[in-house]
């Protein structure tokens, strides 16, 4: 009987703790794991000089080369001599016409990769800084559940054709074995920068850890950035946290409340910047209310979704975009303007839409569907 009371008190002691760390760190589930931390955004080369960038992360050594993928469309890096004369990086998802200024720079672009090679002249420190090409008006194109073969190849084609300037890919990239593998080599060979957010089937795979694979190959699961003076969030909602205000997507939106309330303080009681937000999993299933659903497939723990919406329209959020779902939707979800884009693999239609977005400096933007345009061979596809 006593070994079973301590049987017992242990078990409870381990769940406290559980609890407790959780609460700082964050749970996911299922299954039951830590929220992931993200890469490292710093690097040292083997001659010693070293690299912090901001917006962009490590992907490790390449071909004797240091290799960073950005996730904004306007990163930097910052080198440290440390004695050495040289330095020489791959930044990758760099727009093509993306440019940089730095007096003896040698920048050579291929694709969305750029290699850049410069003197650091023994001097404490240099920073690069990429500037995304000025628009009049940007605009962007918005899908997900796409997998990672054909299909989201010619989605990032006909972003292209559409005169997108980037993308935001609503994730779901891994259904089949080597989608990761193929839709890395479809990231690289894209021909727009592609900000992605993280579904359910990149993040689950129990001891295969597929978020590890998605943050290596993809980007981070929460991140943001500003273009044309329109704030854009990726939030992770791949799978339930516990709790909702805790983890890596706690942080970002902490960081990112005070940065509206920077601006509050600054410029008065006047209009924040537009907030677009992109997530995997919707905060509601609009089908419910169409009546062409018993059960919802949208955020399963209705805590999340509840608190995740109060916070968005506190942080006075101009819209949500989501995928998931693999139809098209636009409602309002409870005063969030909310717009479901997941039909990236166009399953046995050649009706399939793309949603596409655009803004001037400072404007609201503005959505509209395209179509899609799939080509018939590849909307047999099934998983």
């Amino acid at each position: 009987m006593k070994r079973r009371w301590k049987l017992l008190l242990g078990f409870l002691v381990v769940l406290l703790v559980a609890a407790a760390v959780g609460m700082h760190h964050g749970l996911r589930y299922p299954p039951l794991q830590w929220d992931p931390a993200p890469r490292p955004l710093h690097a040292l080369s083997e001659e010693g000089w070293s690299v912090e960038a901001e917006g962009a992360y490590s992907r490790g050594v390449r071909e004797g080369v240091l290799h960073f993928r950005a996730f904004v469309p306007e990163p930097s890096l910052s080198f440290r001599s440390n004695g050495a004369e040289f330095a020489k990086v791959v930044v990758e998802n760099i727009h093509p016409d993306a440019f940089i200024y730095e007096d003896g720079l040698r920048d050579k672009a291929e694709g969305l990769q750029r290699t850049v090679s410069l003197p650091l002249k023994g001097t404490e420190q240099v920073t690069l800084s990429f500037k995304f090409p000025t628009r009049g008006r940007y605009r962007f194109a918005a899908i997900g559940d796409a997998g990672g073969g054909p299909q989201l190849r010619h989605c990032l084609e006909r972003a292209k054709e559409l005169n997108a300037d980037f993308v935001l890919h609503l994730g779901d990239i891994a259904y089949l074995e080597d989608d990761f593998e193929n839709g890395a080599k479809n990231f690289l060979q894209s021909p727009l920068p592609i900000y992605v957010t993280c579904g359910n089937h990149d993040f689950h795979g129990g001891h295969r850890n597929r978020h590890r694979f998605f943050s290596e190959n993809f980007g981070p699961l929460n991140s943001g950035f500003a273009l044309g003076e329109v704030h854009f969030l990726n939030l992770d909602t791949a799978a339930d946290l516990l709790w909702p205000w805790q983890g890596e997507r706690g942080k970002l939106l902490e960081a990112f409340e005070e940065t509206r309330a920077q601006h509050r303080a600054k410029w008065g009681d006047g209009p924040l910047p537009p907030l677009v937000v992109f997530t995997h999993r919707p905060l509601n299933d609009p089908r419910m209310t169409l009546g062409r659903r018993k059960k919802a497939h949208a955020l399963n723990f209705q805590l999340e979704a509840n608190w995740l919406r109060k916070k968005l329209l506190e942080l006075e959020a101009t819209v949500l975009l989501a995928g998931h779902i693999h139809e098209s939707h636009h409602f309002n979800d409870e005063g969030l303007d909310t717009w479901i884009a997941g039909e990236g693999l166009s399953e046995g239609t050649t009706e399939a839409s793309i949603l596409i977005g655009e803004f001037g400096p400072g404007e609201t933007p503005v959505f509209r569907w395209e179509p899609l345009n799939m080509p018939v061979e590849y909307t047999k596809w099934r998983h």
